[in-house]
């Protein structure tokens, strides 16, 4: 297209595509190029009549616009550039940052709970990749071969699919996991005790997009349902903003050993009956004091 442009004057260019709609007519583009050393009477021209132009030829024809000021705007390059623009977030005000980081603290603290509270949380629900389906079921079977498993959202499909796994011993995990990206990630660490408890962890570093960050807390409660689902037992829930917090005494905080019952302080001592309280009027009686004023 560009070698049908001038340098000084505007021009509009309709370019058809070999696409259809679906009422079976051709797609088009409409291209409006406006070099910065026209004259100002041809850019208040053009200005004014291109969306005259489009809307008498049927504003329905026209799939996308695309207006340049060069020659280079005009080209494939310059129009994919125009769409992968297009495609991307919009930059956000430091107030709507704010907004959305608090957006992204409000959906953690509701959709993490503790013990056996269950908090219904609205979310996205991405479908789980046959792939992590298999990985996530070896994790939680006997004598799996690996110990830790990360998923990640694929944002162009919409899916959860897996990143990678691997056997990383506590004091690796952190190195196991992306530092400035989010990831879901199930570790299966063995406790003291020598059982295997399934952790769930889920990374969203400040370095990461608020895009990501949104996105990736949105799909969290429907990943830990689906992973139920499969009938994995995930025991503990984390979450953090940096994996070098993800150590082997922070793993170990998550289960922190039982008091032996029966110990030698409570031998010996009887519990205390309940008593009811008397009835209104039929307690013991009160003493009432007077002072008395001598004259």
């Amino acid at each position: 297209v560009d070698a049908f442009l001038e340098e000084r004057v505007p021009a509009y260019i309709l370019y058809r595509l070999d696409s259809r709609s679906a009422t079976g007519d051709y797609e088009w583009l409409f291209l409006c190029y406006v070099p910065d050393r026209a004259s100002v009477r041809d850019k208040m021209l053009y200005a004014s009549t291109r969306a005259t132009l489009t809307r008498e030829l049927g504003d329905a024809r026209f799939i996308d616009a695309l207006f340049g000021t060069t020659r280079e705007e005009l080209t494939l390059a310059g129009y994919k550039e125009h769409v992968r623009h297009s495609k991307a977030a919009a930059p956000l005000t430091e107030e709507e940052e704010q907004m959305a980081r608090m957006q992204i603290s409000e959906v953690a603290a509701a959709s993490i709970g503790t013990g056996s509270r269950r908090t219904h949380v609205a979310g996205v629900a991405f479908p789980v990749e046959a792939s992590a389906r298999d990985a996530l079921k070896c994790l939680a079977s006997a004598g799996h071969a690996d110990n830790c498993v990360v998923l990640r959202l694929n944002m162009q499909g919409e899916t959860i699919e897996l990143d990678r796994v691997q056997t990383a011993a506590a004091s690796e995990l952190s190195a196991a996991i992306p530092k400035d990206v989010p990831r879901f990630t199930f570790y299966a660490y063995k406790k003291a005790d020598g059982e295997e408890a399934i952790v769930f962890i889920y990374t969203c570093p400040s370095a990461s997009s608020i895009r990501e960050r949104m996105l990736y807390s949105s799909v969290r409660a429907a990943l830990l349902t689906a992973v139920s689902e499969l009938g994995i037992a995930v025991a503990k829930k984390m979450e953090t903003d940096d994996v070098t917090e993800l150590t082997p005494q922070e793993l170990s905080s998550l289960f922190p050993s039982e008091e032996k019952s029966g110990s030698n302080s409570t031998a010996g001592i009887r519990p205390t009956a309940f008593k009811r309280p008397p009835l209104p009027g039929r307690g013991r009686p009160r003493t009432i004091k007077r002072s008395v004023q001598q004259e």
